[in-house]
């Protein structure tokens, strides 16, 4: 008798864990980055503080992720299986057409936060603009990028690297932040008395110009830069004053 109601205190204790760790919600993903706070500006800030904050947050990479419409119109990317997830927002007819061609497709995405991550009971929700591209594959051979800076008088003038991987293709909201974020940690943007100036793109088909005065333009966030190992990168540095 004494055994029989050892074994049903076993079996009870048992399933009263199992049960416990049945309702348990997910662990956090290994590579949530919880701690990063969304940092967002207008499109037309050009507070030099304001920038500066902007361009040196840490940003979200992902590769090979799943990109998919709600019936209401919205673009999602699922970053993880069941917990976490994106929503991306684009704006302009050219970043449309992208990202139109990749619904239902695997994606490689670069993000910043537009607001805090949204915790629910099971699931992580993040809200970017732009910054999707068609997933790289094994076929696509890495290389890096380099810019070339100087300011209109000629004093200063240098290279610098802000780029490796092998993506086929590079959104202006990649390449523009990664662009002044290395010049901003180098010390020759938004330092002392260059606040001003602008991103050139050219080579492989492209021309593009960038203001350094304010952040980009939301329409431009998803366009491309395309054959990006053979795009031309320069920067002009302005004096503000």
């Amino acid at each position: 008798m004494k055994k029989n109601i050892t074994n049903k205190i076993v079996l009870s204790t048992a399933l009263l864990l199992l049960g416990t760790t049945s309702t348990q919600p997910p662990k956090a993903p290994i590579s949530f980055s919880s701690e990063a706070k969304a940092y967002n500006i207008s499109e037309n800030e050009t507070n030099i503080n304001e920038l500066i904050k902007y361009y040196t947050q840490p940003n979200l990479s992902f590769s090979g992720k799943w990109l998919w419409q709600n019936p209401n119109g919205t673009i999602h990317a699922t970053l993880q299986t069941w917990v976490w997830y994106t929503h991306i927002q684009v704006f302009g007819p050219e970043s449309w057409g992208n990202i139109n061609q990749l619904r239902d497709k695997y994606v490689d995405i670069f993000g910043t936060k537009d607001e805090d991550t949204i915790e629910g009971y099971w699931t992580y929700d993040e809200t970017f603009t732009g910054g999707v591209t068609p997933a790289a594959t094994s076929s696509d051979k890495p290389y890096k990028l380099f810019l070339k800076y100087k300011d209109k008088q000629q004093t200063m003038i240098g290279g610098l690297e802000f780029y490796q991987g092998n993506k086929p293709v590079i959104t202006l909201k990649e390449l523009d932040f990664r662009v002044r974020q290395t010049l901003i940690k180098n010390k020759k943007l938004y330092n002392g008395e260059f606040n001003k100036g602008q991103i050139r793109i050219t080579g492989g088909g492209n021309h593009y110009t960038i203001d350094l005065s304010k952040k980009l333009k939301l329409t431009d966030t998803n366009r491309y830069v395309k054959n990006p190992r053979h795009a031309e990168i320069e920067v002009i540095l302005e004096k503000s004053h």
